[in-house]
């Protein structure tokens, strides 16, 4: 019997925050994914590639967004959201979408509900207003192939909010 190589592939959820005023917004990040990619992804079984795009379920990660006194008064923020990777494959994409509102009283929320690549150069967004509590996010892989090396990949994703 031959055995497959695995791809183990992580995905850590981190938080920060910008101060603009005297009452500090902050953002908190709950949640993580990992993935093995083995033999029982083949597309085909024996000598086909493997099926190359994943998803999370739609509640893997919830992030909040608050500021104190922000309960009952109005603000608004945006969250960019960036990664850094450990180890990670070229030919892999990763891409994020809001999955829910969460919950609040009163405020909005904005943007992101279909998926947007995770880049440098051009973070996805969504913005708001109130305090944020419990938004689902959601993730998806893509670029997996037999053509990857079997290894294990890290990447971190980090949100970042900041009072607009």
């Amino acid at each position: 019997m031959i055995s497959f190589p695995k791809i183990w592939i992580f995905v850590v959820f981190l938080g920060c925050f910008f101060y603009n005023t005297a009452q500090a917004q902050s953002i908190s990040v709950s949640g993580e994914w990992s993935l093995t990619i083995d033999e029982t992804n083949l597309q085909s079984g024996a000598g086909s590639d493997l099926v190359d795009i994943y998803e999370s379920n739609t509640n893997q990660v919830y992030v909040s967004v608050t500021k104190s006194g922000g309960l009952f008064s109005s603000w608004n923020w945006r969250v960019d959201i960036t990664k850094s990777d450990v180890n990670w494959h070229s030919d892999f994409h990763l891409d994020v979408r809001r999955s829910s509102n969460g919950i609040g009283l009163g405020g909005s929320i904005n943007g992101l509900t279909s998926y947007q690549e995770i880049l440098d150069s051009a973070p996805p967004y969504f913005t708001g207003s109130r305090n944020r509590y419990l938004i689902a996010m959601q993730y998806r892989l893509r670029g997996v192939s037999v053509q990857v090396p079997p290894d294990t990949y890290l990447t971190t994703v980090i949100y970042t909010v900041t009072e607009i």
